[in-house]
């Protein structure tokens, strides 16, 4: 990908409001070889949302996932949160949401996620990557420097985000 297409792609996805589709083509950019078919992508609503979470998440996605040469395997999600402030104040809960889906929920064979939270009706959203480490004995956790976040969309600034992702992109050949 060329400096300019890894740029405008950044570019898109970052500094508007979230879309679904921009943000499925952003992964597939980023993670070549994507599986997106119908038969890896879900939808988790109501009652299917763990108790734990329901006061904070209203849905969630699986829009993909990504099957990493060395064999680790990644989900992508767009999860819909009921609240606003849980955006900006409520990262341990939505890092906890992507540790629980990981450890006992639809992720357990898998070893990260990139994803969308997305609140109602608002202009932005948070940016994701959680990914849990096993260690010898078997425990799976998440250590801090394995975990990326940021708050992107509309009014907010994304110079750190974009810095993160477009060396990644221009990296990347079709």
């Amino acid at each position: 990908m060329t400096p300019g297409q890894a740029k405008r792609l950044v570019t898109e996805t970052f500094t508007r409001r979230f879309d679904e589709a921009r943000f499925l083509a952003f992964a597939k950019d980023l993670l070549k070889h994507l599986d997106d078919g119908p038969e890896r992508r879900f939808t988790q609503a109501g009652n299917l949302v763990k108790e734990a979470f329901r006061e904070r998440v209203n849905h969630f996605k699986r829009l993909g996932t990504y099957r990493a040469p060395d064999g680790q395997r990644l989900d992508v999600l767009a999860v819909h949160l009921k609240r606003e402030t849980t955006l900006e104040r409520g990262r341990v809960t939505l890092r906890n949401f992507v540790a629980d889906y990981l450890t006992t929920g639809r992720g357990q064979d898998k070893d990260a996620v990139l994803a969308a939270f997305v609140a109602p009706d608002e202009d932005d959203w948070r940016f994701s990557y959680v990914k849990l480490e096993t260690f010898l004995d078997k425990r799976r956790e998440l250590t801090p420097a394995r975990r990326f976040s940021f708050l992107v969309g509309a009014n907010e600034q994304t110079r750190t985000a974009q810095g993160q992702f477009l060396p990644l992109l221009e990296n990347i050949s079709d």
